[in-house]
């Protein structure tokens, strides 16, 4: 028994070194890729277009590039992690990119092989690591949670293989599952979001106030959220009164409070300050692309 138990022990052994022998797996490239840099100002059009075999970056900066080839594109969106680091050219200039490859999924397109892009022609090196970062703590007011279960038959599915999704039939639900839309109307600012998780909901949260908004309510499924708010207390940040989001001064209208507040008396929740260890992506070294 001890020797067949050697051999065997022996045998792993030689299998682990075979297979760490193994070469890296070769990147998968685009089939054919342009990468233009944008002179002057943006012209109009969609920021992305998407769909099988075929990706379309519309005005994009290197930043913004690495953070989308970095972070999952999930029904709920496109969910962007930090990046830090790198010269201050990644964040002024824009870039239009033309990618395909037959047969590629969404998934691939928008991660590893626009990845493998970016190491290929701007000769990017990044590496991911947490950071204690200053964030809002989105956790269950005094009183309990004042949400409102995700009504399924009040959104569609939709094809996230095709982004932007094609529009809704006029006679079908007012919106997608797991979208966000906000506007200001008559100087309140309005969040819709239709049955999403907190998380996601939290995300949409950290665009509005500037800094990431971590889910801590412990609370799971999928809700229909609605907020009004002051406009200028989302884009701005909280005023702060002894270390504790305040009231927007001097509301024109009953629901223009800050957001914070707002987050409270609406929907039961509660923004704190705190720190959380987030993961960021540091750029190592980039280079302006090489041509086409």
């Amino acid at each position: 028994m001890q020797g067949t138990i050697t051999r065997l022990a022996s045998a792993l052994s030689l299998t682990a070194l075979s297979l760490c022998a193994q070469p890296a797996a070769t990147p998968r490239l685009f089939d054919v890729a342009s990468i233009k840099k944008v002179d002057g100002a943006c012209p109009a059009g969609p920021p992305i277009r998407l769909t099988p075999g075929r990706l379309v970056l519309h005005c994009w900066t290197a930043r913004q590039l690495i953070a989308f080839a970095h972070s999952p594109l999930t029904a709920y969106d496109h969910d962007n992690i930090p990046v830090i680091g790198g010269p201050l050219w990644i964040t002024s200039v824009r870039y239009d990119i033309e990618a395909k490859s037959e047969g590629a999924t969404v998934t691939d397109l928008t991660g590893v092989m626009l990845l493998d892009l970016l190491t290929e022609r701007f000769h990017l090196q990044t590496h991911k690591e947490p950071r204690s970062t200053p964030v809002y703590l989105l956790t269950v007011a005094p009183g309990g949670p004042k949400l409102k279960p995700a009504d399924s038959s009040a959104c569609v599915i939709r094809d996230t293989s095709i982004f932007p999704p094609p529009p809704i039939p006029p006679d079908g639900p007012v919106e997608f599952c797991g979208r966000t839309a906000s506007h200001t109307k008559d100087g309140v600012r309005v969040i819709d979001s239709y049955s999403v998780p907190l998380e996601a909901f939290a995300a949409v949260l950290s665009s509005h106030i500037g800094r990431p908004v971590v889910d801590r309510t412990g609370l799971t499924g999928t809700w229909d959220i609605h907020l009004e708010s002051a406009p200028e207390s989302i884009s701005s940040g909280p005023v702060m009164l002894n270390g504790e989001p305040a009231s927007s001064p001097n509301p024109d209208d009953s629901r223009a409070v800050s957001v914070f507040t707002a987050i409270q008396k609406q929907l039961g929740l509660k923004l704190t300050a705190g720190t959380a260890p987030i993961d960021v992506v540091v750029v190592d070294s980039i280079d302006e692309p090489t041509a086409n």
